[in-house]
């Protein structure tokens, strides 16, 4: 069985949108169409039985994409710029499952006993699936969380002294509430007897402490292990500002560790678009696509 991820960038519909810096982008019905061929063609290459799917608004193309691939597809509820992450999967797939899931806000931990907490929740409902592999139900919870870019509060000062700092630090904050929730998500499916696939686009270097608090647990049974960790060749997902990054992975729990067949990581043609003018779009990814196949 073949599982992969890939972030699509900007797979939107025909339309005009409006960029979290302000900017406008117009995206004309022939890009969309080059789009949808490009990532047929690169998808057939590999023909996974499940492939989750980030920054995706489009409804009419995504719909299109699956039609070509022969696959079903499902979306989950997009956020307030209507982007949201989605799920393409073959017919043949046991007891199949899919939803779109909200996460409880997470509690911070206090830096002092008896200190006041802040809880913070996932930006974007997660895109699930759900399947029987070797008598065991498995999970998958595809993700696609906080950016690295800082959060302004409204009509903050951007200029004023120290305004970056509080910015960068509730970014910050937001990648750990997002891990902590995912986390405790984990732990509790785990304890439930199921196994788990967390994978997407993490917008965190997989090697980072703040990845870790997905990743580690003090029960080896619940622990996630990453795929990619003794991947041989480039580990590369993405480029940003001339710096290669390895953002998009899959974490798989205990059972699905030990039946892991291969890894691939699709980066060879991998670009630096992260300086680019707004109005200068391309028609492939940013991303690399993942993919994990199981015995």
């Amino acid at each position: 069985m073949k599982i992969a991820t890939w972030n699509l960038k900007n797979f939107f519909d025909e339309g005009e949108y409006r960029e979290p810096s302000g900017a406008s982008l117009v995206v004309q019905e022939a890009l969309v169409q080059e789009r949808v061929f490009c990532f047929v063609r690169e998808i057939q290459k590999v023909y996974p039985d499940i492939i989750f799917l980030q920054e995706v608004q489009a409804k009419e193309a995504l719909s299109k994409l699956a039609e070509r691939l022969s696959m079903n597809y499902f979306k989950a509820t997009a956020d307030h710029r209507g982007i949201a992450s989605a799920v393409l999967y073959k017919n043949n797939i046991e007891n199949v499952e899919v939803r779109s899931v909200s996460l409880p806000q997470a509690e911070l931990p206090e830096l002092i006993a008896g200190e006041k907490r802040g809880v913070v929740g996932l930006r974007r409902e997660l895109a699930t699936l759900s399947f029987t592999y070797q008598g065991k139900r498995v999970i998958c919870y595809g993700v696609h969380l906080k950016s690295a870019l800082p959060i302004y509060l409204e009509n903050e000062n951007k200029e004023g002294d120290g305004t970056m700092t509080r910015a960068l630090g509730r970014t910050v904050l937001q990648k750990m509430g997002e891990m902590i929730a995912l986390r405790a998500q984990v732990s509790q499916d785990i304890a439930e007897g199921n196994e788990i696939i967390v994978l997407g686009d993490f917008n965190e270097s997989t090697s980072s402490t703040l990845f870790s608090l997905l990743k580690l647990s003090s029960g080896e049974k619940e622990e996630l292990y990453d795929v990619m960790h003794n991947y041989e060749g480039s580990k590369t997902t993405h480029f940003y500002r001339g710096r290669s990054v390895t953002l998009d992975t899959l974490l798989v729990s205990p059972l699905l560790r030990r039946n892991i067949a291969g890894i691939a990581l699709y980066n060879e043609t991998l670009e630096d678009m992260s300086e680019l003018p707004i109005e200068n779009q391309r028609v492939e990814s940013d991303h690399a696509m993942v993919m994990l196949t199981l015995k």
